[in-house]
C-alpha cells in the first residue's frame, strides 16, 4: 500500500457491527501507548520494540503516511478503522501496518493485553 492507496481509504465506507468496532478500538488502544487518542511514530516503534522488530525512522514515517488522511502525522481512531475497513472489503490488499497490527498482536503479552487467567 502506498500514497496512492491512501485514496481508496477516503473512498470506503466505515461498516462494522458494534463487536468489530469494539475489537478494532481495544487493536488501536493497544498502539496508543500514551493513550493520547492517535498513534505516533513512537508508538509504532515501542510497540516493534516489544516484538523484537525494527524498521528505519523513514520507514515508520511512511506507515504513519500510508493510512494518514488528515496528513497530521498521526493515526486517529477514524483513520485506523477506515484501513480495517478497507482491508475487510479487499479495496486494499495489504497493508505495511496492518501487517506490523497482525505480528504484534500475535506476540503480546498477556499482562499488555489487559487479560490474564
Amino acid at each position: 500500500m502506498g500514497f496512492e492507496a491512501r485514496r481508496e481509504l477516503r473512498n470506503i465506507a466505515i461498516n462494522f457491527s458494534p463487536a468489530e468496532i469494539q475489537r478494532y478500538t481495544q487493536t488501536f488502544m493497544r498502539f496508543d501507548y500514551n493513550k493520547d487518542g492517535h498513534i505516533t511514530v513512537l508508538d509504532i516503534r515501542k510497540a516493534l520494540n516489544e516484538i523484537g522488530e525494527s524498521v528505519s525512522e523513514q520507514q515508520l514515517h511512511e506507515l504513519i503516511a500510508e493510512v494518514d488522511l488528515n496528513q497530521n502525522s498521526m493515526i486517529e481512531l477514524d483513520e485506523f478503522l477506515q484501513l480495517m475497513s478497507c482491508l475487510k472489503t479487499g479495496a486494499i490488499a495489504n497493508s505495511r501496518l496492518a501487517t506490523i497490527i497482525k505480528n504484534y498482536e500475535q506476540h503480546i503479552p498477556v499482562d499488555r493485553s489487559g487479560g490474564g487467567l
